[in-house]
């Protein structure tokens, strides 16, 4: 029961960061946009507030399977919030995994 209460809970955020973003992209204010979609304001206020506290309560930490390392191969530097990520740039299993864990950050 908890597991379906969980996953719930992360599809409603998920409905709710959609809403939030075509908000944001309509460039109508949350008033405008929430009378329009018929949603209540505290509604969209309050989901705004849960997001933005989950984001910055727990860092999101991905974990990355890289494939084994060619010595002399050319590599592709990433820069990111100060880390640099170095991948071997004809090592496309690694390329995507490093770039599919970003988006998810």
């Amino acid at each position: 029961m908890e597991k379906c209460l969980a996953m719930d809970d992360t599809s409603r955020l998920e409905g709710w960061r959609k809403i939030v973003a075509d908000r944001h992209c309509s460039g109508q204010s949350v008033k405008e946009y929430c009378s329009n979609m018929g949603i209540a304001p505290n509604s969209y206020y309050y989901y705004l507030r849960k997001m933005r506290n989950l984001e910055t309560a727990q860092p999101l930490l991905v974990p990355v399977v890289f494939a084994p390392f060619e010595q002399g191969s050319p590599m592709v530097s990433i820069q990111y919030h100060g880390a640099t990520i170095q991948v071997p740039a004809n090592d496309e299993t690694s390329l995507c995994a490093v770039f599919s864990a970003l988006k998810k950050v």
